[in-house]
C-alpha cells in the first residue's frame, strides 16, 4: 500500500516536473541560439568593418605613395642629376625628404618610407639620407618585384608592393626604388581590440598564398584546419561564418577576405567559451 502511494506521489511529481524541465531546456536552447546568432553577427560586421577600414588605409598610402613616383624633384634626381649644382641636389633631396615625411605620417599602419636614387647612390628616409646597406635595398627591390599584391610578406616584414614602373638608366637599373613597410605591432593592436568586441575570440589576418599570417594568438595553438576550412570556402564565398568541429571541439567561425589585399580576416570563437554558461541545465 505504502509502495503505492509512494509510486503515485513520484509519477505525479514527474507530471509536474518534466515539462518545466522540457520548458526550461527550450528556453536554455532558445537563449543560446540567440547569444550565438548576436555573437557570429557581432564577428561578421567586426571582419567587415576591419577589412573596410584597411582598404581604406592602404588605398591612401597608395594615392600618395603615386604622388611621389610621379614627382618632379625625385625624377629630376634620378635622370638629370649630373646636370644639377650641389645647392639644386640639396634642395631637391630635402623636398623629396619632405615627401617621405608626409607618407610616413599620414598612414596609421605605415612604418617605414624609403626612397634609393640609383644615379646618387642614396636611401632617403623620412629624418636621413645615407648609403644604403644591402638589407635596404632588398627592402625595395622586393616591394617591386610582384606586380599583383598590394601586400607582400617578406622577411618578417609586411611591404606594400608598388605596381609603378619607373625608367631605367643606361645599365638596366631602376632610375629610384621605393619602399614602403607596414607596421606589424600596429595591425595586432588593432587586432586586439577588435578581439575584445569578440568577447576574446582569436584573430588571424592571412595571407595564404605565401601562408604568412598576423594573428593574436599568444597560444600558439594549431589552427591549420581553420584556415585550410576558409581557405576551401573563400572562393565560393568571400564572406561567412558558420561552426565547425575539429577533433570534437566545436568553434564559431567568421571571415572575410579582401581581393583588394589578397588577405582574409578570420575570427574564431570555441564555442565552449562563448556559450558556456548556456550549458549549466
Amino acid at each position: 500500500m505504502e509502495s503505492t502511494l509512494w509510486f503515485k506521489l513520484f509519477f505525479r511529481f514527474l507530471i509536474v516536473i518534466i515539462p518545466i524541465y522540457v520548458l526550461s531546456i527550450y528556453i536554455n536552447d532558445t537563449s543560446e541560439d540567440h547569444v550565438k546568432d548576436q555573437l557570429i553577427h557581432s564577428m561578421v560586421l567586426s571582419n567587415q568593418f576591419f577589412i573596410q577600414s584597411f582598404e581604406d588605409e592602404i588605398a591612401h598610402t597608395i594615392r600618395l605613395q603615386q604622388e611621389l613616383f610621379s614627382d618632379t624633384d625625385l625624377n629630376k634626381l634620378s635622370i638629370l642629376s649630373d646636370t644639377m649644382n650641389e645647392y639644386e641636389k640639396t634642395s631637391s633631396i630635402l623636398r623629396v625628404q619632405e615627401k617621405i615625411r608626409v607618407i610616413n605620417n599620414a598612414g596609421k599602419f605605415t612604418q617605414h618610407v624609403k626612397v634609393y636614387i640609383t644615379s646618387l647612390d642614396r636611401l632617403i628616409t623620412p629624418y636621413e639620407i645615407s648609403q644604403p646597406a644591402p638589407k635596404d635595398l632588398n627592402s625595395l627591390i622586393v616591394s617591386r618585384s610582384k606586380v599583383g599584391p598590394i601586400l607582400i610578406s617578406w622577411n618578417n616584414k609586411l611591404m606594400l608592393g608598388n605596381p609603378y614602373q619607373t625608367g631605367r638608366d643606361a645599365n638596366g637599373q631602376p632610375i629610384f626604388l621605393v619602399g614602403v613597410e607596414l607596421s606589424i605591432s600596429r595591425i595586432k593592436d588593432v587586432l586586439n581590440q577588435f578581439s575584445e568586441v569578440n568577447k576574446g575570440g582569436e584573430i588571424y589576418f592571412v595571407n595564404f598564398d605565401d601562408n604568412w599570417m598576423i594573428s593574436n594568438n599568444v597560444n600558439d595553438r594549431d589552427i591549420s584546419e581553420i584556415i585550410d576550412y576558409v581557405k576551401e570556402n573563400v572562393n565560393l564565398h568571400k564572406s561567412n561564418h558558420n561552426e565547425i568541429e575539429i577533433n570534437k571541439d566545436k568553434y564559431l567561425i567568421a571571415y572575410e577576405y579582401s581581393d583588394f589585399l589578397n588577405f582574409a580576416l578570420i575570427v574564431n570563437m570555441p564555442r565552449e567559451h562563448a556559450l558556456g554558461p548556456f550549458r549549466t541545465l
